[in-house]
């Protein structure tokens, strides 16, 4: 769990960082985003967002990108804590230790294909998922 929150820690507090930028700006750590623009060239230009911060080059890009990013990170971070948490706390199951394995793609079950946890036992030195 420690070593989790290690290899982690730096993209929450990043993402909580720029909550502080954005809500409190300063002249040397701030969060630019623009809107839709039409370039000289009459092009349309996708919303954009710039990053300054004071240890660090500015970063700029697209939004979208940028919110697909945030949003892995974040469901990723949250999914592999549920599954430190549950693999810290699981009891045996009629002897056999109950684990947290990752299911194969080809295991996932077809009403939830984006599950990739579940419970699982150790028998004879391999581990099985249960269900």
């Amino acid at each position: 769990m420690t070593r989790f929150m290690h290899e982690t820690r730096p993209n929450p507090l990043f993402m909580r960082e720029m909550r502080n930028m954005i809500e409190h700006p300063r002249r040397d750590a701030f969060v630019k985003v623009s809107d839709f623009q039409i370039s000289p060239s009459m092009e349309l230009v996708p919303p954009s967002i710039e990053v300054v911060t004071i240890n660090a080059a500015p970063r700029s890009g697209s939004l979208e990108s940028f919110m697909v990013q945030v949003t892995d990170e974040l469901v990723s971070i949250g999914e592999m804590l549920m599954v430190l948490l549950c693999g810290a706390n699981a009891n045996s199951f009629y002897g056999f230790p109950l684990v947290v394995v990752e299911l194969p793609p080809s295991h996932r079950p077809t009403r939830n294909p984006h599950q990739r946890f579940s419970w699982g036992i150790e028998m004879n030195g391999e581990v099985r998922p249960l269900g």
